[in-house]
């Protein structure tokens, strides 16, 4: 398993629609109405839920869970499933498994690579506020931080904007992060600073989770507190957000869904700010809805630097019609946003051009591409009769 390292895709045309498969509209909902939007009815939403159910738990997903909002306001927040997978009914005995525990809006998925969102807010907050620079050289300052002696001088050049924009040159490290290859970030860190670089700095765009790895240690570095601290000082409080935190790969709560992982990995100790955060959908809506200026509310950065967010480096080849920009990915449409994968896991939040901004959350395996959620969400919303732009 690994989390996205592309953009989202342009939706393909509509799958078709598996009716037979949908469980009962059970989901747990809440709807609210800005003042200015004629919302669609209350029927409708229930359309689009069913649907949505149906295109997920219809093929093997244990939970889900989706917010929409349009304008900075939530219209719909739903969710479909439970907490824990279905138990087996008891070794010899003739009698019903135990009902699952269904799943609530209010409930934590882990987001997995939604989380360089916040890591890349966190750290473009604090060079707002002049802690350093966002091109000045940081490799050596995170090699001296985590105790690393790198045998490549081009690690000491790297800088924060390389890091937030995945040009810094590090390998993917798939193995270290995925396959139990680091029992922490930091070890991680460890192993990336002192093997040295794939490219350049700067030369050219390669997804790797390292970058935001990194930065998490870079934020503990520059402030001399925990990173979730931090974050939850400059982002999550301003905002009114209570209960995200960064999880261990086996460490639920109570008010969070179970993404079933094989007992030999640690997927959330190693990745960090990469990739370690559970929250909700509406959560991660508000949080991308913040880097909009011009929807109401709290922004955590000037309009200036929010829009330096969705800007690709110069001189880098992308893949056509997107980039990367600095902890978003970006399309030619106007949409940005990020998703993220891990094993039973699929995340994905879009901000449209329209005014809407949507999340989706899955615990499961389906679909096997997370970039499939975009087309999955507009179907749903197609077959309910829900047009909000």
């Amino acid at each position: 398993a690994t989390t996205d390292a592309s953009p989202p895709a342009s939706a393909p045309a509509p799958s078709p629609t598996v009716p037979d498969s949908r469980p009962p509209s059970t989901a747990s909902t809440t709807t609210t109405v800005p003042p200015t939007q004629s919302p669609p009815s209350p029927d409708a939403w229930s359309l689009f839920d069913v649907a949505l159910a149906g295109r997920l738990l219809g093929r093997g997903d244990y939970a889900a869970s989706v917010a929409v909002a349009v304008n900075g306001e939530v219209l719909h927040t739903a969710a479909y499933g439970s907490r824990v997978p279905a138990p087996a009914p008891p070794a010899g005995l003739n009698a019903p498994p135990p009902a699952p525990e269904p799943v609530e809006a209010a409930d934590r998925f882990r987001i997995a690579s939604i989380s360089k969102v916040i890591t890349a807010t966190v750290v473009l907050d604090l060079v707002e506020d002049g802690a350093f620079d966002l091109d000045q050289p940081v490799g050596a300052v995170l090699a001296a931080h985590v105790g690393a002696t790198s045998t490549d001088p081009a690690v000491g050049a790297i800088t924060a904007r390389q890091l937030l924009s995945h040009t810094s040159g590090f390998d993917p490290y798939d193995r270290t992060f995925f396959g139990g290859g680091s029992p922490s970030c930091v070890e991680a860190a460890q192993r990336g600073l002192s093997r040295g670089l794939n490219s350049a700095p700067g030369s050219a765009y390669r997804y790797s989770n390292m970058n935001f790895c990194l930065l998490g240690l870079l934020i503990e570095q520059v402030t001399g507190q925990p990173y979730a601290d931090v974050v939850g000082q400059r982002l999550l409080d301003p905002l009114g957000i209570e209960g995200m935190r960064i999880a261990g790969t086996f460490d639920p709560d109570p008010a969070e869904v179970e993404h079933p992982s094989v007992a030999t990995r640690n997927y959330m100790e190693a990745l960090g700010g990469a990739g370690a955060w559970m929250a909700t959908a509406a959560d991660v809506v508000r949080i991308v809805d913040a880097l909009d200026p011009d929807k109401p509310g709290w922004h955590p950065l000037s309009e200036q630097t929010a829009a330096t967010m969705r800007l690709g480096a110069p001189g880098i080849t992308y893949p056509p019609d997107q980039w990367y920009g600095l902890g978003l990915i970006v399309s030619a449409d106007g949409t940005w946003g990020h998703s993220g994968t891990l094993e039973n896991t699929h995340a994905m939040v879009l901000h449209r051009p329209d005014g809407v901004t949507w999340c989706v959350l899955v615990s499961g395996e389906y679909p096997g591409q997370t970039e499939r959620l975009r087309a999955i969400f507009d179907e749903s919303m197609a077959e309910a009769g829900i047009t909000l732009s």
